[in-house]
């Protein structure tokens, strides 16, 4: 491309530094000027920043909306940017014309500055009412910048074949993972696609990756002039620190600056500045720098009046510090981006400069192919969903910077490279794609760059040969070693056969290969020279088994000539690749140490195993619409995400007979019977030969012990299964070692015990229970023992809540299996009992779900006696608690009056009966349905009742644990009820009193309930410190405890905290990590109350349709308690009026936010006046009067609401704390004392640009009137009407204490 078709954009600080940024527009010539706007504006900036940085956290709902109008919104700012600089003036006017019409190249722009925020500006954008002016197909604008204070060194043009690309992929341990192959295998298929097309000719790039990533490493490189380096390319992590807030003038400082996080020798991060990172480039020759990194193009804009300083800023990214050093070009980011965008635009861009394209142009057109493909993740909203495909405007977010031109095409020919020779692959036509495993790649390829043998065990089908032969791939293609060899020992083989097919990979004789040591004396020049690395794989076939003596075992001496093989080649500069199913390969070199790293595979992680299940799925071509994603999903974690596992399951859904729930209900007998007819390797066509392969490496005896594993699921905690198996104690060790040994356990440390829980290879029960029949005894020893642990868990849960709920997550699939033996048996009570303990697990998890199976299974089972019986109480109580937790309180209610009567209807001192514990539980459940519905003052009489029965128990029972905590539950829900009513200081007394309780018997999760309500009443009190240190310290709580749920709840304060502060963005980050949580757990008033949240929020963020949105949203959830609909039916009519009020919304709306404030209201006017907060209602139909022009009906609801809001007593309790020292003033001065008068009048200014618009109303008082009424008949705000009130109340009882007086 021609350089001579540049138009430049230079511009520069006025003079006045009140004139703001001055622009000149040079072509030809040709200049026009005048002055930069602000753009975009502040509110641009914020959406653009929280589209970027926040929005990507949770993309749905109203989120997804507001990201649409943000994207719709560049275009807008494209405009604006386009008509300030080429509609400003006839002669900018001309200039774009004439640029436009050149034909001596690309048109170019070039911006030129000093000025951080210039820089800054999303240029990229430019539009011209036709579209941007980068994206057009034909003819694209070329953008880069330029800093105008910086000279960039003079670099050859001209250089020799091959362009030099150096790749600098950095993954510390202790940042962000993030795949390291993401953009190095696009930009491979870019490459291999151009060669195959025969548009790019073999060896005219060379990609050379910088092995160990660091800081270090990259000096020693640089330094090798031999092989100079064109094209430096960072992929990693980078971040510019939060800059100071805009318009604060600085002096000459330090500013700060960009940085790059390179790995330490031990792969953690080691942050270098931009200065750092510069200093070292200084003179290094590179032609172009692409930063693959996050906010490498971020600067530091804020405002500052010193020209020094402002310089500084200018240059304080990484792209700019990097033109300080010389470097011509740099390619950077100017905001957090996903590896997906920098693939894309990075593949695209490496394979236009490939043929040959400028780089401007190659840059633009990088871009457009981001915008051509938007979709950058596919995200489910919650655990049913299945994934949506989220798309990104992010193509503007690369920044070019260029201070001169640069040519990256070399001159001559390419010298055709070699291939990588790969000896002993085989091609498997139907395989598919590799996916997951990202984590354990970089671990091999660490490993075996420190010169470490590496061994790769774990069951057969875990994926142990192909994570080898990818390794084999990636690290062959990016140079790590020239070739690789697969030599596979299932059919046998010795260090004879290993050493030959050496020999054969390098064209050697294999004359010497019973030779070790002359044969690896022999390879070490070939191995230096060209290194290799070599897969051993299959190794547990040449293994001594404790069964028969298999054909293919080495005897000892052979293995330790082979181990003896396998170290020399490392120590001469192979890589060693070792699969097995055993990590014994018994030798000591051979375990974790200098020599070898030992990695155990697993299944996949759970994205990467639900990706693979939905390719081989449509393989498979099988109807997604029979696999719904849940269902999918749990049948995926129940086989572990093991891949041979969900590849021979899933391919039994081709019978269109057999459905996904079939299989989860019986998949154990089922699945040994799956097999895969495309499978290459025998012991994997199918489980059943699988399994049977390593199952015959144990001894008959040991077999026939394992066959007692049958009643687990999934696996079981050691001490647990030896005393329901009665295995032998001197028989265990050697039969755990063996199961170890053949990958069919895994020993799992659970923090807080000392014995391990055993997790069983997903497809061992299934196949024991296939060929076997458990005995009766020991289905009923697993009952029992089941049954005692699942008590003593919940004795246990109060004191040690972490580790108990981490042992009952484990254990959970047992005790579901013995609920369903309970049941099948007809021990009901048994059953009932069990199922009211897991369900408070379940409550804890926020498996709600499961909780409403459980009780569907057991309700046919429950027969009503005449006398109430233990398990009809558990049942009911569990019933009544299921629905209080999906919020049908009145169901609840019902559910629980009718069990109290029954309850009162029995004896005093009998169990059940009257003064009962149960009795006592039951009127504190009574009490919460109560206070949920509104009717606080019944509650608070409840729950004293039901304190006097538990304090008469604590009477009886001293110290009773359990008695105990609920009493501290009834004292603080009675505190509730007390901050319901604005007596606040008797709410703390209670609150207190609980949380000392809990301390005292180390109920954690109370405390942390107790804690939380701690902060709601000092949040009530608008002590917004105390109700953050409450919060945080709940929130830690739940964290430790693993209790999601409540999580969420805490959030949601945090939120309403920011909130009251109009601290709008934390509220809603707080919001949105709740809503997040209750979306996961599916609850679905919990995900209500925060789209309420979030539409106020909205609405003070000034985004109306989207606060609408939110209320609708809330409003449209099933089941609603009476409360929380009409206070969100308000908050929408209260929107509506706002709107119509600013002239924003037509008043046509008046008649819909009517019907919303008039539901709202004959919902309140049912409820407790202490929780119905009945004057917001009031106080929005008298707007909504005035609006539609009815004053009298206007007035009779403000006079309404005052009333309404004056009668509560926290209203009243609120303005007494924050204007006691106005009233008395105001008070002091109405009875003549001057000075006070002098000091009401010196604050009411500023009272009333707060807001507060009392003056008139302090004077009529001083004239004489006492009229409360008339003196509010015009204030629209309640709580000004009571400061009025308190006023007068305080006139009154002033005068009256005179009058005693006299």
């Amino acid at each position: 491309m021609s350089q001579s078709n540049i138009l430049t954009l230079e511009c520069t600080s006025a003079t006045d530094a009140f004139a703001g940024t001055q622009w000149v527009l040079r072509f030809n010539q040709h200049s026009a000027s005048g002055t930069l706007p602000d753009i975009p504006n502040s509110q641009q900036r914020a959406d653009f920043r929280w589209y970027f940085e926040d929005y990507l956290d949770w993309p749905f709902l109203g989120f997804r909306e507001r990201a649409a109008q943000v994207e719709a919104e560049l275009a807008t700012v494209g405009k604006t940017l386009f008509a300030a600089i080429f509609r400003s003036s006839a002669s900018a006017a001309e200039i774009y014309a004439e640029w436009m019409q050149g034909d001596t190249g690309v048109p170019t722009l070039q911006i030129l500055s000093l000025i951080p925020a210039v820089l800054s500006m999303p240029w990229e954008l430019l539009h011209d009412d036709f579209g941007f002016l980068n994206q057009r197909r034909i003819n694209p604008v070329a953008i880069y910048r330029t800093v105008s204070s910086v000279r960039s060194k003079i670099i050859a043009q001209q250089f020799a074949m091959p362009l030099r690309v150096l790749v600098v992929v950095a993954r510390p341990n202790d940042a962000g993972f993030l795949d390291p192959r993401t953009s190095a295998q696009t930009i491979f298929a870019q490459l291999q696609q151009l060669e195959n097309d025969q548009k790019l000719k073999p060896g005219m790039i060379e990609l050379e990756f910088l092995r160990p990533p660091t800081y270090d490493q990259l000096a020693r490189r640089l330094q090798d002039a031999t092989k100079p380096v064109h094209i430096l390319h960072f992929d990693g992590h980078g971040a510019f620190p939060k800059m100071q807030p805009a318009s604060t003038f600085y002096p000459s400082a330090t500013v700060p600056e960009g940085m790059l996080a390179f790995e330490t020798g031990d792969h953690k991060v080691d942050t270098v500045a931009a200065s750092r990172f510069a200093a070292l480039l200084n003179g290094a020759g590179v032609r172009l720098v692409l930063l693959d990194a996050c906010q490498t193009s971020v600067m530091d804009t804020s405002e500052s009046a010193d020209a020094e300083y402002q310089k500084q800023q200018a240059l304080s990214s990484v792209a700019t510090q990097l033109l300080t050093a010389g470097v011509p070009a740099v390619v950077a980011m100017s905001a957090s981006v996903l590896p997906i965008t920098t693939a894309i635009f990075f593949g695209e861009f490496y394979g236009l400069i490939a043929k040959g394209e400028p780089v401007p142009l190659a840059l633009e057109r990088a871009r457009q192919a981001l915008q051509s493909q938007p979709v950058r993740l596919h995200l489910a909203r919650n655990a049913e969903q299945e994934p949506d495909p989220i798309s990104l405007t992010d193509w503007w977010m690369p920044h070019f910077y260029q201070q001169a031109a640069i040519n990256l095409t070399p001159t001559g020919k390419p010298r055709r490279p070699k291939p990588a020779k790969l000896s002993g692959f085989m091609e498997n036509p139907v395989q598919r794609p590799f996916v997951g495993r990202a984590t354990e790649l970089l671990q091999l390829e660490r490993a075996l760059l420190n010169g470490k043998i590496v061994l790769l065990h774990g069951f057969g089908g875990i994926g142990k040969t192909r994570l080898a032969t990818e390794a084999a791939a990636w690290l062959t293609q990016t140079k790590l070693y020239h070739g690789a060899l697969l030599l596979s020992f299932e059919h046998g083989g010795s260090h004879i056969a290993l050493l030959s097919a050496i020999a054969r990979h390098y064209a050697l004789p294999e004359t010497d290969s019973h030779d070790l040591q002359a044969a690896v004396q022999r390879f070490t020049p070939h191995l230096r020279s060209k290194p290799l690395l070599i897969i051993a794989d299959n190794l547990e076939s040449i293994l001594p088994n404790a069964g028969n003596v298999e054909l293919h075992v080495l005897e000892a001496q052979e293995r330790q000539a082979l181990w003896d093989c396998v170290v020399g080649l490392r120590a001469a500069g192979a890589g060693i690749i070792l699969t097995c199913r055993d990590y014994d390969l018994r030798d000591s070199r051979l375990q974790q140490d200098q020599y070898t790293s030992m990695i155990e595979l697993h299944g996949l992680d759970e994205h990467a195993a639900y990706n693979f299940a939905t390719a081989l799925l449509d393989d498979l071509a099988i109807n997604r619409r029979r696999v719904p994603k849940l269902p999918l999903s749990t049948l995926l974690a129940r086989l572990d995400h093991h891949p041979l596992a969900m590849g021979l399951t899933l391919r039994a859904l081709r019978d269109s007979s057999l459905s996904i729930e079939h299989l989860l209900s019986d998949y154990s007998n089922a699945l040994a019977q799956y097999t895969d007819e495309t499978s290459a390797n025998q012991r994997h066509h199918s489980l059943e030969a699988s399994l049977t392969y390593s199952l015959q490496r144990l001894s008959l005896e040991q077999r026939e012990w394992i066959t007692r594993l049958m009643p687990f699921e999934g696996g079981a905690s050691e001490d647990d299964l030896l005393e329901i198996t009665e295995i032998p104690a001197e028989q265990w060790p050697q039969l755990r070692a063996a199961l170890e040994h053949a990958a069919l356990i895994v020993p799992v440390a659970i923090e807080g015990f000392t014995v391990p829980f055993l997790s069983f290879h997903p497809t061992l029960v299934p196949y024991l229970r296939h060929y076997h029949l458990a005995p009766p005894d020991l289905e009923q020893r697993f009952t029992m023992r089941y049954y005692t642990v699942l008590h003593s868990c919940a004795r246990q849960e109060h004191q040690n809540p972490k580790e108990v709920r981490m042992l009952v997550k484990y254990e959970m699939p047992n005790l579901q299996r013995v609920i369903k033996i309970l049941i099948n048996l007809k021990d009901i009570t048994r059953a009932i009992n069990m199922i009211t303990i897991l369900n408070k697990f379940y409550d804890v998890f926020g498996m709600q779900r499961e909780r409403n199976l459980l009780n569907q299974q057991i309700a046919p089972y429950i027969i009503t006696n005449e006398q109430l019986t233990e398990s009809e109480y558990l049942h009911e109580s569990e019933l009544s608690m299921a629905d209080f937790a999906q919020a049908h309180y009145n169901q609840a209610l019902e559910r629980l009056i009718t069990l109290l009567a029954r309850i009162e209807q029995k004896p005093t001192n009998q169990p059940l009966g009257h003064g009962s514990y149960q009795h006592c539980v039951t009127l504190g459940r009574i009490g919460r349905c109560r206070y949920k519905i509104g009717q606080s003052v019944q509650s608070q009489q409840i729950y004293y009742q039901a304190l006097s029965l538990i304090d008469q128990l604590l009477v009886e029972h001293i110290g009773n644990h359990i008695y105990l905590q609920q009493q501290s539950i009834l004292l603080a829900q009675l505190a509730d009820c007390y901050r319901d009513q604005g007596v606040f200081v008797k709410a703390q007394v209670y609150y207190d009193r609980a949380l000392t309780i809990q301390e005292s018997i180390g109920d954690k999760h109370r405390q942390a309930v107790s804690l939380e309500k701690l902060g709601t009443l000092a949040l009530d009190q608008r002590q917004y410190s105390d109700a953050v240190k409450c919060y945080d310290a709940a929130l830690a709580l739940y964290q430790s405890l693993s209790y999601p749920s409540a999580k969420a709840v805490i959030y949601q304060q945090l939120g309403t905290v920011a909130l009251l502060q109009n601290d709008w963005i934390t509220a809603e980050f707080n919001y949105r990590q709740s809503l997040k949580i209750e979306e996961s757990l599916e609850n679905s008033l919990g995900i209500a109350q925060t789209c309420n949240h979030l539409g106020i929020v909205a609405k003070y963020l000034d985004k109306p349709l989207e606060a609408k949105d939110w209320f609708l949203r809330a409003l449209q959830t099933p089941d609603l308690p009476a409360l929380s609909r009409a206070h969100w039916l308000c908050n929408l009519a209260a929107l509506f009026v706002e709107q119509i009020e600013a002239g924003i919304w037509p008043p046509s709306l008046l008649t819909e936010a009517q019907g919303h404030a008039e539901e709202a209201l004959s919902i309140t006017q049912t409820l407790d006046p202490a929780v119905a907060e009945i004057w917001k209602d009031f106080n929005t139909l008298a707007k909504i009067a005035r609006l539609k022009e009815l004053p009298e009906q206007a007035a009779q609801y403000r006079h309404l609401a005052h009333i309404a809001f004056a009668d509560h007593p926290a209203n009243r309790w609120r303005i007494d704390q924050q204007f006691d020292q106005l009233i008395a003033a105001i008070v002091a001065a109405t009875q003549g004392h001057y000075e006070a008068r002098a000091e009401v009048e010196q604050v009411l200014p500023r009272l009333e640009a707060d807001g507060w618009i009392i003056s008139k109303f302090i004077d009529r008082i001083w004239e004489g009137e006492r009229d409360w009424h008339r003196l509010c008949n015009e204030i629209e705000k309640p709580v000004i009407a009571l400061l009025i009130l308190r006023v007068l109340e305080e006139l009154e009882t002033s005068g009256s204490n005179e009058d005693n007086a006299d």
